[in-house]
């Protein structure tokens, strides 16, 4: 599963800007032209507790800030679900769609809504952490930090997070690996 559309409106620099994603996508411009507000919207809407009149546009809070992101590849998102509850939960929302649109905004920021098909899915209580179980992580390194906490590597630090995302995620297209755990599974079950 990956982000197949970003929407960002009235955050910090960002009035409103949307793109389409690809498999891999590269930001460039001048210093101070937004790059980074990106990357710290999509931050936010992975639930960031920032003070809203830090991010508002233009510290005018009388906006609504939204991000909204768009996600390709629903299906696999929730077949790799490893809560069973989580994934019922989440495959019942999605039904057959594998397209899924997620927006958090400053009007209540603690929820996020969730729209199928363009319509919005009320899919009840204990919801919201099998939204976060089926989201893709999100590993931010902010450039304000320091370069030795960056590059450590352990479970904590970006770089060693990023790592084990990388690393998972090859292990299970790995037919051997797979095997392994099937093995695994049966011997201790």
């Amino acid at each position: 599963m990956k982000i197949s559309r970003v929407l960002i409106r009235n955050f910090r620099s960002l009035e409103h800007t949307e793109f389409s994603c690809s498999d891999f996508n590269l930001f460039v411009g001048q210093n101070n032209s937004g790059k980074t507000n990106i990357f710290e919207a999509i931050e936010w809407f992975y639930g960031s507790k920032a003070d809203l009149s830090e991010i508002a546009y233009l510290r005018d809070t009388s906006k609504e800030i939204v991000v909204e992101l768009e996600f390709a590849g629903a299906q696999h998102g929730v077949a790799r679900m490893k809560n069973e509850s989580n994934q019922t939960k989440m495959a019942k929302a999605v039904g057959k769609s594998d397209t899924i649109t997620v927006r958090r905004s400053s009007s209540d920021a603690k929820k996020r809504v969730v729209l199928v098909n363009g319509q919005e899915v009320k899919p009840g209580t204990g919801f919201d952490a099998a939204l976060n179980d089926f989201l893709p992580r999100f590993e931010y390194v902010n450039t304000k930090q320091y370069y030795d906490a960056v590059a450590r590597y352990d479970k904590k630090a970006p770089i060693g997070a990023m790592l084990s995302g990388v690393l998972a995620t090859i292990l299970e297209t790995n037919q051997q690996y797979q095997e392994l755990q099937a093995k695994f599974r049966d011997v201790f079950p």
